[in-house]
């Protein structure tokens, strides 16, 4: 059991700092280069004059015009390719390490050992690992997800019934986006994956989920309106 908590809180810190990492820094380059398109859009959007040698010009002064817009880009775009932006929020972090350690690691251990031996017990057959599937995503995974957001909104310092209003609008997104990564990771593991090391297993499988998970804490929640 210790071997598995702290193996679930390291992959849970592991899956919030690469997603930080990812939104730092893609996050940034994706709205710099949204205002460059806009702008490069407003250039090419000159009016060409009906004669000749004002369209030989409209082009020339287009083409300058672009050439600087390109210039510009490449001076934005350097600084960003040259440093990473590794600002970590270790509080988050935190939050995150302290779920993967006290809520899914003795969560996953006491669901998987109870399924596999108690609910549905004996050798992986095909039968069994499709009742054990069943059981563990259309039974557990509703329950599952929407506790573990709501724990970490509660950490957040949400009021509980903030909390409740965002679970009930997160919940559907939640669920069928873990139906589509867990569904075939939990069919090979019912399959062919021991079952003292299943918790380790989906742990590794969870720094996937956890990095959504990450992205969906603060993108799922309720936001505050512009009148606040």
């Amino acid at each position: 059991m210790i071997t598995k908590i702290i193996s679930s809180a390291l992959i849970a810190t592991a899956g919030d700092i690469i997603c930080q990492v990812l939104e730092n820094n893609f996050a940034i380059d994706s709205s710099e280069k949204n205002k460059v398109d806009m702008k490069a859009q407003n250039v090419h959007e000159t009016t060409v004059l009906p004669n000749t040698s004002s369209t030989t010009t409209v082009h020339s002064e287009g083409g300058k015009a672009q050439e600087r817009q390109n210039t510009k880009s490449s001076a934005l775009a350097g600084p960003m390719l040259a440093s990473i932006d590794t600002n970590i929020d270790w509080y988050r972090a935190g939050r995150f390490c302290l779920i993967g350690a006290f809520w899914v690691a003795p969560a996953t251990h006491l669901w998987y050992g109870f399924l596999s031996t108690r609910l549905i017990p004996g050798t992986a057959t095909p039968k069994r690992v499709i009742q054990r599937l069943f059981l563990d995503q259309f039974g557990a995974a509703p329950v599952f997800c929407p506790a573990f957001m709501g724990l970490l909104w509660l950490l957040e310092g949400k009021p509980l019934p903030e909390v409740k209003t965002d679970l009930l609008e997160a919940g559907p997104t939640l669920v069928t986006s873990n139906w589509k990564l867990w569904i075939p990771a939990m069919g090979l593991m019912f399959s062919v994956i021991p079952l003292k090391f299943q918790v380790v297993y989906s742990n590794f499988v969870g720094l996937v989920w956890t990095v959504y998970l990450s992205y969906a804490s603060t993108r799922l929640s309720s936001q505050p309106s512009e009148d606040d």
